[in-house]
């Protein structure tokens, strides 16, 4: 099953950016820090941040009102866009299931 993609920006002029694409994989934390790094990850210029599952992350992680509100989810990360004075939003996905 493919992951879940909670907020998705692709533009057209993709390949016209200099900057390094970087990626960051992380075990889904309590929704409390979740929401103190997403600023901080957008203020870095992640592109794509992936949450995933770990042996120790409990379920319910993963119905947060974080993923259930989009809005919040992306007013953290403009939030630290802000900050940064960078424009591009990271693509944010959440799966369950890394293979």
């Amino acid at each position: 099953q493919p992951p879940k993609t909670y907020l998705s920006t692709q533009s057209s002029d993709e390949g016209m950016d200099d900057t390094p694409k970087v990626s960051l994989l992380l075990a889904l934390p309590r929704p409390l820090q979740l929401s103190r790094i997403l600023p901080m990850v957008s203020q870095l210029g992640v592109d794509q941040l992936i949450l995933t599952n770990a042996m120790k992350v409990p379920k319910d992680y993963f119905g947060s009102h974080i993923f259930r509100k989009p809005e919040v989810l992306r007013g953290l990360l403009v939030e630290g866009l802000a900050q940064s004075g960078d424009v591009r939003l990271p693509n944010v996905h959440v799966t369950k299931r890394l293979k």
